[in-house]
C-alpha cells in the first residue's frame, strides 16, 4: 500500500503495481485489461470491501488508460422482485 485516499466518498487505498515480464509474449497476461504495455499501473482500492475502484496504466509516465467506477453503492438493499427468476423468464424486467 502507497497510501490512503478517498475516492466517491469511500475510504480507499492506493497502490503501485509492476507489470511482470514473462515468456515469449513479454508480458504477464494477468492486467492485460488494465492497459497492455503499461510500465505501471495505480490502483485505487476500496479500504472496506477490496472492490477496484480505479485503475491508471502508464507508460514512461505518461497515463495511456483509466478505468474508474462512476458510482458505487455498498450493503444496499435491492427490492425483493430484483432478484426473481420468475419475472425475469416472463421477461418482466421493469420493478
Amino acid at each position: 500500500m502507497d497510501k490512503r485516499t478517498t475516492f466517491l466518498t469511500r475510504a480507499a487505498f492506493v497502490v503501485t503495481a509492476l507489470p511482470r515480464h514473462i515468456g515469449q509474449q513479454g508480458f504477464d497476461p494477468t492486467l492485460h485489461m488494465f492497459g497492455t504495455g503499461a510500465d505501471l499501473y495505480t490502483l485505487v482500492v476500496d479500504a472496506e470491501v477490496g472492490v477496484l475502484l480505479r485503475v491508471q496504466a502508464e507508460f514512461r509516465g505518461t497515463a495511456f488508460r483509466v478505468i474508474e467506477v462512476g458510482d458505487i453503492g455498498v450493503n444496499e438493499r435491492f427490492a425483493d422482485a430484483t432478484f426473481d427468476s420468475n419475472r425475469l423468464r416472463n421477461g418482466l424486467t421493469a420493478l
